[in-house]
């Protein structure tokens, strides 16, 4: 009995500082005497939680308010403190390990970008990017999103076929080398927190982030809490079957329908195949000026310069893709779609298409836009993760 008790009044401080800390952050400068009547709170529990709040670092005092009619002393004023503390967010794409230092405000203090040569080099790439990102400031955890299942509840990768991990325990590998606290997710769920707290999902509590790379999936927010469903598998869309016959058997180790059409690969892939008929391209150029092989914003630029070649190949892609956005739309009703992944490089021509289309498709009343966040949206999603997890910030900056 007195365990329990013990928890009651520690969860209920808890929730009282989230409230305090909520009102400084969301109404800020604020008194104590404005969080007090605002909270309905009495003076002394006030100044009690702000005196620890102070002491933690998450609160300071600056400048002084006004004095009320009645005269008397002007009030001191209260605000968050962001650089009380720093979270690291890194996000793992099928090409390379993007990772940002930051603070609790979300703003990015240093960035930095891993090539992803080795799916064995994952784990010490992860850790080289840690130290080299730690400051001399306390670093609360480290938010991680990974291609694939992620159990958060285990802090597992269940499968993860563009790592090709299987069972992986990645807080208990990283915890370990780095003595920080691993928060894991799915990459793209990541991306979708990332973009409402930062990004064009701020302010919308229905939405989903879409995002086509090596492999393709959504981030579902429904009520403005990111849905993952019974077995952490909502939003695995790759495995979606568009009305083709499928003859194959997929397993979670592959790489499902949808994504074989309808990833960046088969853009690519269906590029190649239609080069040598199109001598004049802009990809030729493309290609010997970047000295690399064909990549998705390529053919992006190509549509937007008319290109006959990119636009034939990417109006069959948005043909293909269109079709699993407007299901998607039909199941789920959503305010907003954003487009996220190698579809944040489509131009003005090929987001009219899109909407276009989706529209003939699904004639319901949504906004379909690009990410603000680009390629950070997982990296300050993964600051997100962080911040989620811990008590007296829980649904406070978030």
């Amino acid at each position: 009995m007195g365990d329990y008790k013990k928890a009651s009044t520690q969860m209920m401080k808890n929730i009282n500082m989230a409230n305090v800390i909520s009102l400084i952050v969301h109404k800020g400068p604020v008194s104590r005497a404005d969080i007090a009547k605002e909270l309905n709170m009495s003076k002394s529990a006030v100044s009690s939680i702000i005196d620890e709040l102070i002491k933690m670092g998450y609160v300071k005092e600056e400048g002084k308010g006004e004095a009320s009619s009645n005269g008397g002393r002007k009030p001191i004023n209260l605000v968050f403190n962001p650089d009380v503390a720093r979270v690291i967010g890194i996000n793992i794409s099928g090409y390379s390990i993007r990772a940002v230092l930051s603070d609790l405000g979300g703003n990015i203090l240093n960035s930095t970008i891993y090539r992803l040569n080795s799916d064995e080099d994952v784990i010490r790439d992860v850790v080289d990017i840690v130290n080299k990102l730690r400051d001399q400031k306390e670093v609360l955890g480290v938010g991680i999103g990974i291609p694939g299942i992620v159990n958060i509840e285990e802090a597992s990768v269940v499968y993860s076929p563009a790592l090709k991990w299987q069972n992986v325990k990645i807080s208990r590998e990283l915890e370990g080398k780095i003595g920080l606290p691993v928060y894991p997710e799915n990459d793209v769920k990541l991306s979708a927190l990332g973009e409402k707290w930062k990004g064009a999902g701020v302010g919308i509590d229905n939405f989903i982030y879409l995002s086509v790379a090596r492999g393709i999936g959504c981030g579902i927010i429904i009520d403005g809490k990111l849905y993952r469903g019974s077995s952490y598998t909502a939003g695995e869309i790759g495995y979606m079957v568009l009305g083709q016959r499928v003859k194959e058997s997929f397993t979670l180790n592959d790489f499902g329908a949808f994504e074989l059409q309808a990833a960046d690969h088969a853009m690519v892939r269906n590029a190649l195949k239609l080069m040598n008929s199109y001598s004049d391209s802009y990809l030729h150029k493309a290609i010997r000026e970047s000295d690399s092989a064909i990549k998705p914003h390529m053919v992006f630029a190509g549509y937007e310069l008319g290109d006959k070649l990119c636009q034939r190949v990417i109006d069959e892609y948005i043909e293909l893709l269109v079709m699993g956005i407007a299901n998607l739309i039909a199941v789920i009703n959503p305010r907003k779609v954003i487009l996220g992944g190698d579809l944040y490089y489509a131009g003005d021509k090929a987001m009219d298409k899109i909407r276009a289309s989706v529209n003939r498709l699904a004639p319901f009343d949504v906004t379909i836009e690009k990410s603000l966040l680009g390629n950070n949206a997982g990296c300050i999603g993964g600051v997100a993760r962080v911040l989620e997890s811990i008590d007296i910030l829980k649904g406070v900056l978030i």
